[in-house]
């Protein structure tokens, strides 16, 4: 709505990057951080070696991975079903200025990744609300800028 195509591809990857670790960490193991996984969670024949830190790391793509190997929910189903079109969704994102390349959002690139959102990946997430004891999901995201939101103008 206020035209920040950039700004709102990149609040878009978090949801579904924060997504992905709120499901690992409620269902695997609450220490099942992406930045530090535990080496027993990691699925067999999956890679994962350790970087010079000691530590296992997991980007976005691999820990969705984990979580389809795991057992049957909503974010399982999501992964399965629409992990090519996300993949392609991210790849915007990964062009875009304010990632890993050099192309600003066009309005089209993010009417794109909304309509997704609409319709494949809000409904999943209201799922997992309710599997977490949410009673009443918001059915959309919010429109307003978080400051109108908390009352400041």
């Amino acid at each position: 709505a206020q035209g920040r195509h950039d700004d709102a591809l990149g609040r878009w990857y978090r949801l579904i990057e924060w997504t992905a670790q709120w499901q690992l960490r409620t269902r695997l193991r609450a220490d099942a951080d992406t930045g530090d996984f535990p080496p027993d969670l990691v699925p067999p024949g999956m890679e994962a070696a350790p970087g010079l830190d000691g530590k296992i790391k997991f980007g976005l793509s691999k820990s969705w991975e984990v979580i389809e190997s795991g057992p049957p929910n909503p974010a399982r189903a999501f992964w399965a079903t629409q992990k090519r079109r996300l993949r392609d969704l991210l790849r915007k994102r990964n062009e875009s200025i304010l990632a890993h390349g050099f192309r600003c959002v066009t309005a089209a690139d993010w009417d794109e990744v909304g309509a997704f959102t609409e319709d494949r990946f809000l409904p999943v997430l209201r799922d997992l609300a309710r599997d977490a004891g949410l009673k009443n999901p918001p059915e959309q995201l919010p429109k307003e800028p978080p400051e109108k939101l908390l009352g400041f103008d």
